[in-house]
């Protein structure tokens, strides 16, 4: 449960492009935040994300493990140090069954902050038993209009009932 949970939830943020890049057909300027790096962490109750298995219950998902079309989603809270700024959302969809526990899965997410003007989206591939591949940054708006780059995850923690998982985002001009 923890590796979905995870894999779900590491990013645990974004979902798919709300904002044109640079170099998409639309030009502009690069928003404020989208420019260097910036590191937030995403922190997601237990009681903020299911499974859906297509199954009645999602407590009959586990037994028989991941399977393809399974969708995992949630939300969380948004912190860049001890300030909450903002709420993530996001969903992965297994692609493909690997082993009893791993899969390779399309994982999406978006956070929207505080002041419901600024977002970012992410995108990529997640999943398996290595580490975590980066996503990608497919967009935002706001402060970070234009933005593109990548964004890693760092070691998750758990805090009681709590998922914390810090977020590096990296952007690029």
């Amino acid at each position: 449960m923890k590796g979905i949970a995870v894999g779900a939830v590491a990013l645990t943020l974004a979902g798919v492009g709300v904002g044109t890049a640079i170099g998409q057909g639309q030009g502009g300027t690069l928003g404020p935040g989208a420019v260097g790096a910036k590191s937030f962490e995403v922190r997601i109750k237990e009681k903020d994300f299911g499974v859906n298995c297509g199954l009645d219950r999602a407590s009959r998902c586990f037994p028989r493990g991941p399977r393809p079309a399974n969708v995992i989603a949630g939300s969380g809270a948004v912190y860049d140090g001890a300030t909450k700024v903002g709420t993530a959302v996001f969903f992965n969809v297994v692609g493909k069954k690997l082993d009893k526990e791993n899969t390779l899965d399309v994982f999406s997410a978006t956070i929207s902050f505080n002041n419901k003007v600024d977002s970012l989206s992410v995108l990529g591939p997640s999943g398996g038993s290595g580490p975590t591949l980066p996503y990608a940054i497919v967009g935002g708006t706001g402060a970070y209009a234009g933005a593109r780059g990548t964004v890693s995850e760092g070691e998750d923690t758990t805090v009681g009932k709590e998922i914390r998982i810090p977020l590096n985002f990296t952007f690029i001009p």
